[in-house]
């Protein structure tokens, strides 16, 4: 990673209205992965009007306080195929489909044809719409190097087995309260290391039962770049797999971080390591950073979430992928296909495509003051 920039790179030409940035203004490419960006009045104010007010914050999904009862209800999940109960229902009325209709595993409404046979006193009409839902569509067994024990199927391969309905899981007194308990950031320490803003990004996995599960965490400062955290986290419960696919995080790097002691045990001393540099008025940022925060269980008030921005400032509602706006805004390459993503990778891009439209906002004021 290179540090060697003082300054943000000069664009290659400077738009007319701010405002029109994004449409008229040719690509400002930033190819100083980490550059140093200085920190001045006229970048912080700019920086500021970027954080999500309280509102927002609950509209987009970031955590606000403790789950209510009815919100702990949403979180039930299935036993057998780990969905949450709440996903599992419809008020849609049930499709309809003719007797050579060839239906997928994944389709909601299995017809019965030859399994059934099909009586040959009912009427063609009814016949050719008997039909029985199968919601429940799971693997019975169990993860092992990347496969399934019950069908030895990749773990992203379709449900091999299906139950007509959902069974689900049993959970003891105030477990689901305890396991979903969230956490505001809390007054700076006098040890700690408080920086104005950081950019988060974080790696998960799939627990046993069915939820995201954080599994890695990075942290820079924001100003320079400077790695805080850099992480595995050896989780708190059973997991039925790390999601390597996409979190390119191994069962075998995992417990390699675990007998060296190189990895942060559990969520708690997470958001421990967190705190170190992250006060109340601190700014996180992040690339739709509230599954995030939602894996660390973290309340934080103060968020700048570079989607939101770049819906803002673009007008557009598609196309925002971090993958492709590095690529877009930074002309950097992430997230490339069968390596999986990289958590530090990605906080590092996220910086850099708000830098980038912060820039563009800050210059023209400064070469105006000039």
């Amino acid at each position: 990673m290179e540090t060697t920039f003082d300054s943000p790179p000069a664009p290659t030409e400077l738009p007319a209205q701010v405002s029109d940035a994004l449409i008229s203004a040719p690509p400002r490419v930033i190819k100083a992965v980490g550059a140093l960006i200085t920190q001045t009045p006229e970048y912080l104010e700019a920086l500021n009007e970027h954080i999500i007010l309280p509102g927002d914050l609950k509209a987009r999904g970031y955590p606000l306080g403790q789950l209510s009862k009815a919100d702990l209800v949403k979180k039930i999940r299935c036993k057998r195929c780990s969905r949450a109960l709440s996903k599992t229902q419809t008020t849609r009325e049930p499709r309809r489909f003719s007797a050579n209709t060839n239906l997928s595993v994944g389709d909601d409404l299995v017809k019965v044809t030859e399994n059934l046979s099909l009586e040959q006193d009912k009427q063609p009409d009814e016949a050719a719409t008997e039909e029985i839902r199968m919601n429940c569509k799971f693997h019975s067994g169990r993860v092992f190097r990347g496969t399934w024990s019950c069908c030895k199927e990749h773990i992203h391969s379709p449900p091999c087995q299906e139950e007509q309905g959902h069974l689900p899981r049993s959970y003891a007194k105030g477990e689901l309260a305890a396991y979903w308990r969230m956490y505001k950031t809390p007054p700076s320490r006098p040890d700690s290391q408080i920086r104005t803003a950081v950019v988060l990004d974080c790696e998960m996995g799939v627990a046993e039962s069915g939820e995201s599960e954080l599994i890695r965490l990075s942290m820079v400062d924001y100003f320079t770049c400077e790695i805080l955290i850099d992480k595995l986290i050896w989780p708190d419960v059973k997991m039925s797999h790390y999601n390597t696919r996409f979190s390119g995080v191994t069962r075998a790097m995992m417990e390699r971080a675990r007998k060296s002691r190189q990895c942060i045990f559990g969520n708690k001393k997470a958001r421990l390591e967190v705190w170190n540099y992250v006060g109340p008025k601190t700014i996180i940022i992040g690339h739709s950073a509230q599954g995030d925060l939602k894996s660390l269980r973290l309340i934080h008030q103060t968020v700048v979430d570079t989607l939101e921005v770049e819906r803002y400032m673009s007008g557009r509602g598609s196309g925002l992928s971090l993958k492709k706006l590095a690529k877009e805004r930074l002309d950097r390459e992430i997230q490339i296909k069968r390596k999986g993503h990289d958590s530090l990778e990605d906080a590092i891009a996220t910086r850099d495509v708000l830098h980038w439209h912060i820039s563009l906002a800050v210059e023209p004021k400064q070469a105006s003051n000039k």
